[in-house]
């Protein structure tokens, strides 16, 4: 195996082999994958030990090798996770190497998503104020542990349905009305709706909440066809902005008055 090109991913979950599993996967970008179980103060974890094609990867965007080593793992967790019951966590970016260098490329944590941070010592003397006062309230409660979900189609799905409990309206259509008064609210992101027989427009986070939760393959965008795995690509992309958006109808709503 050629140890300067080589990839390594790790995976927090409560899975757990009792000897390494070497396998050649499909994707010819990688000769071998190595898996095996280990164990740090943050718990139980699968290492993935991908050892790259240095023909297949020669001139190829290091984005891109990772892209595509990445899916090789996607892969096995889907299928050790459905065959095993097993709940299992995104991979994260251990080791990376191209002809003994390591590119430039963005770790992943654990928690695979953008946060905020305080900018400022005002910032963190606000915080501590917060923390000192112990308000407790139920609508933040629910957002964190949403939040700390894992898997992004799930977490997507679960911050549409409690948007629509946090500004009390179950319609989509009243729920796009809200979407709309928000500033990160663009119309050209806009679709027509996936309901038979229908004509009006969505926000795109209804769109693709309708589109996991409706049971077709494919859908028609324009000149274009998504599939399934271009709706999770997007799912990924817009996610962020949903939480946001859920965070900000919670301070408009349920913290701006008394429960």
């Amino acid at each position: 195996m050629d140890k300067n090109n080589y990839v390594e991913f790790i995976v927090y979950g409560n899975f757990w082999i009792f000897r390494d599993v070497e396998y050649t996967p499909k994707d010819k970008i990688a000769e071998k994958v190595y898996m095996k179980s280990g164990q740090d103060d943050c718990g139980n974890h699968l290492i993935f030990c991908l050892f790259l094609d240095s023909k297949e990867i020669k001139g190829m965007d290091s984005k891109k090798v990772l892209e595509r080593a990445k899916k090789i793992v996607e892969h096995a967790l889907n299928i050790i996770s459905f065959k095993y019951r097993a709940m299992l966590g995104r991979p994260i970016i251990r080791e990376f190497f191209i002809n003994g260098k390591r590119p430039q490329v963005t770790h992943e944590g654990r928690m695979v998503k953008e946060s905020d941070f305080p900018k400022s010592y005002e910032e963190l003397k606000q915080l501590a104020k917060e923390l000192e006062e112990n308000k407790q309230n139920p609508y933040i409660t629910m957002y964190r542990n949403i939040m700390h979900i894992q898997d992004e189609v799930a977490r997507f799905i679960l911050l549409y349905s409690f948007l629509q409990i946090v500004i009390g309206q179950g319609k989509q259509k009243e729920t796009d009305k809200f979407i709309r008064t928000t500033k990160w609210y663009d119309k050209t992101k806009d679709r027509k709706t996936t309901k038979n027989g229908k004509k009006h427009k969505e926000t795109i986070f209804t769109w693709l909440r309708n589109s996991v939760a409706h049971t077709k393959s494919k859908f028609k965008v324009g000149d274009k066809t998504l599939k399934m795995s271009d709706i999770i690509d997007e799912i990924y992309y817009y996610i962020g902005t949903l939480e946001k958006i859920v965070k900000y109808a919670i301070e408009k709503n349920k913290l701006r008055k008394k429960e």
